[in-house]
């Protein structure tokens, strides 16, 4: 195997695993959001704002993550 090869692979990996992350995050938030309510004192506004930011965010990475 080549560096180049390596290279390349390693980038593979990099952008898996933040793709990975980036999904995870997005399916773990709607259930804690009651939790967070409660223990946070959050406001039902207050939880519909952070979830429409990860909605938001996780969808515009997904054409950067295309391009690269």
């Amino acid at each position: 195997m080549n560096d180049t090869t390596t290279f390349q692979r390693n980038r593979i990996f990099l952008l898996s695993g933040g793709h990975v992350v980036t999904d995870a995050f997005t399916g773990f938030l709607p259930p804690l959001l009651p939790l967070l309510m409660t223990e946070m004192k959050f406001s039902i506004a207050g939880a519909a704002v952070l979830a429409t930011i990860l909605s938001t965010s996780t969808s515009l990475l997904q054409p950067i993550y295309g391009v690269i």
